[in-house]
């Protein structure tokens, strides 16, 4: 994320609420929900991975955007158990 102009309020689960002024930028990471309030008049711009190399808009929400909590449950939990997996094969790995 890169706020290029003005300020920001941004509330998260994780995080709570923290007070964000342009210029700079911030990771948020894959599953986060969030909220945002703008204090002044702002620009802020978000980069995704294009995991299929698509221009198609309709591929690349449907691999970047959840419409409901079900669809980012789903996606949190396969998220974890991606990175459990992970996490294991390091383990075994480091331990050679």
């Amino acid at each position: 994320n890169f706020l290029l102009k003005g300020e920001i309020m941004v509330v998260t689960e994780n995080e709570g609420c923290k007070k964000i002024t342009a210029p700079c930028s911030f990771v948020s990471g894959a599953g986060v929900k969030k909220l945002g309030y703008a204090i002044s008049d702002t620009v802020l711009t978000t980069v995704h991975d294009n995991i299929t190399n698509t221009t198609d808009i309709k591929e690349i929400e449907k691999n970047t955007v959840c419409d409901n909590y079900q669809e980012h449950n789903k996606f949190i939990e396969n998220n974890n158990k991606s990175i459990s997996k992970l996490k294991k094969v390091l383990i075994k790995n480091l331990s050679l």
